[in-house]
């Protein structure tokens, strides 16, 4: 039923729709009141002529159709924000190619917009602002494009009088004999020869059987500066004058062969480099397979 109040002009009026449960309006359970209008919103009520009653007849909210009023479920449009918008540009995580497209957009926009008549600043002071750095900025490209290309070209002539200096400094060394005061004349240093290393003890020196009988295969830790290696071996017991030549090696490894199979054998090993040999290593023994 439409219940005052409600106001006319012409066949717009205005009220509350009530609809109860079954029983009629005594019903002390009503289920919906709502606030209408005609013309009615085209997703609200859609009401008969002005001054119209429409009964309630079943729970459900069903109105009675031969009062013309129908109900089409769906919910009323969204009521508009009242939280005021704020701009957002973004300026700063955008690149300047971006910035510029912006720029030209929101210039094309503005132009001749009603709801922003005087623009500040000026949209002429926009444009001549966009053109600049369009100006600048293809400029610069341009540039870069240039030294990519120039720095390539330097980098090759850089290889090439490179290779050339090093061409001619083994001419100067071939020629000069290894003469430091014509190498010094020609214009080039000569190498610090440094100070030689002076070697150290050998360490972590192992000794274990090797594949055949009569091997025994040893191993160290190697030394810094380190040229070769001498290897001794005695058998025992170890006196002043059983020590005796047993191998070189340019590794920190050597493999023995011909050992007496079946004796006790001792060996030692000291590095060689171009200041001599530094001190023996503590000796390693192993009865030989």
């Amino acid at each position: 039923m439409i219940f005052p109040p409600f106001y006319r002009s012409g066949q717009a009026w205005s009220g509350l729709v009530y609809g109860c449960a079954r029983g009629g309006s005594n019903n002390p359970h009503p289920c919906v009141i709502r606030r209408c209008s005609w013309p009615p919103h085209p997703r609200q009520l859609s009401m008969p002529a002005p001054s119209s009653i429409a009964a309630w007849d079943t729970p459900g909210l069903f109105w009675d159709a031969t009062a013309g009023l129908s109900w089409d479920a769906a919910n009323p449009p969204p009521q508009p924000s009242h939280r005021m918008a704020q701009v957002k540009l973004n300026l700063d995580r955008i690149t300047r190619d971006e910035r510029l497209a912006l720029a030209r957009q929101i210039h094309t926009q503005m132009t001749g917009n009603a709801d922003f008549p005087t623009p500040s600043p000026a949209l002429t002071a926009l444009d001549s602002a966009i053109t600049a750095l369009e100006t600048a900025n293809d400029e610069l490209n341009v540039l870069r494009q240039q030294a990519k290309e120039k720095t390539v070209e330097v980098d090759t002539l850089d290889a090439a009088l490179s290779q050339s200096l090093r061409d001619l400094a083994a001419y100067v060394q071939n020629t000069s004999g290894g003469d430091e005061a014509k190498i010094l004349s020609a214009g080039m240093s000569v190498r610090d020869a440094g100070a030689p290393v002076t070697m150290t003890q050998v360490t972590g020196l192992e000794s274990s059987p090797g594949d055949d009988s009569g091997e025994i295969d040893l191993s160290w830790t190697p030394v810094h500066g380190a040229s070769s290696y001498e290897v001794q071996s005695s058998p025992d017991p170890i006196t002043a004058t059983s020590w005796g030549h047993a191998g070189i090696s340019t590794k920190s490894t050597l493999t023995l062969t011909g050992q007496p199979t079946g004796a006790r054998c001792w060996w030692r090993v000291r590095a060689i480099g171009a200041n001599g040999p530094g001190a023996w290593s503590d000796p390693a023994t192993k009865i030989v397979p």
